[in-house]
């Protein structure tokens, strides 16, 4: 059987979740605020609910994201540290994403990859 895949979109923010046996990609693209990452939120919820054994979550393509939205990475971080660190957050090319991460010191709280 090939990978699954399901795609969310809330006006300028999507999350595209791929699954291919043992592995679960969340890849999240556009602008993630106040708005939205309760969506984002629900799919961290929804992803440490599977029996992947890897996760990974991809924020390469966020063009904005605020606190609100860094609190729900955080807290996914830590619900998955409580389930076995299966997650990891990979940020690519994000300006956005890497100058909030660093600008509010919460490194060490997130499992960053690459």
């Amino acid at each position: 059987m090939g990978p699954s895949i399901s795609v969310r979109e809330d006006h300028l923010f999507t999350v595209r979740t791929e699954r291919d046996g043992g592995s679960l990609l969340v890849r999240a693209s556009g602008e993630i605020d106040f708005a939205n990452a309760e969506m984002l939120e629900r799919e961290l919820v929804r992803a440490s609910g599977c029996d992947a054994s890897v996760i990974v979550l991809d924020l390469g393509d966020v063009d904005f994201i605020d606190t609100t939205a860094l609190q729900a990475l955080v807290s996914g971080a830590e619900r998955f540290r409580e389930d076995g660190n299966r997650l990891s957050m990979w940020l690519g090319s994000s300006a956005a994403v890497h100058r909030l991460v660093e600008l509010c010191g919460v490194e060490g709280e997130l499992p960053l990859t690459g």
